[in-house]
């Protein structure tokens, strides 16, 4: 189990969410309107219980913040961005809730969602770039991994 498989199922469920047109593993180099909404997944921090499963086994806790990008800022009229993003609160959550390992996932013990930021403006690229309308949703994921152990120990 990898977090490259993790993120490659989020983007496969989150391709089959009504209204959803575009779900990236990796953010791309830029963000084009027309294939909006779409979603950035992104992997944030892990804890690992090595005692939980003896000492060959952990369990890791890890954090993805699924960004849902809906429009730019400044487009339509005024309402139209934050009534658009609404629509994807249970979708989103609805989605997530009902698939906790992830459809089956090899390795996932339990994959929660745990909330939304609410109507935000998300910034893309993070550093510098445009402002859009969205939405960060969290899922945490708790997977099993392997102990490799050096020669020596």
């Amino acid at each position: 189990m990898s977090v490259a498989t993790v993120k490659a199922r989020l983007v496969t469920i989150q391709q089959n969410i009504t209204g959803v047109l575009t779900a990236y593993a990796q953010g791309p180099n830029s963000l084009s309107a027309a294939n909006m909404p779409l979603f950035v997944n992104l992997t944030r921090k892990a804890e690992v219980d090595w005692k939980v499963f003896g000492s060959d086994m952990g369990l890791e806790t890890r954090l993805y913040a699924m960004q849902l990008y809906v429009m730019p800022f400044g487009q339509g009229v005024p309402g139209e961005a934050e009534e658009a993003c609404e629509l994807f609160f249970p979708l989103v959550r609805d989605t997530f809730a009902a698939r906790p390992s992830l459809e089956q996932l090899l390795g996932v013990q339990e994959a929660t969602f745990l909330g939304d930021s609410g109507v935000i403006g998300l910034k893309y690229p993070l550093e510098g770039g445009s402002l859009y309308w969205g939405i960060e949703f969290r899922l945490q994921v708790k997977e099993v991994v392997e102990r490799t152990y050096a020669n020596s120990e």
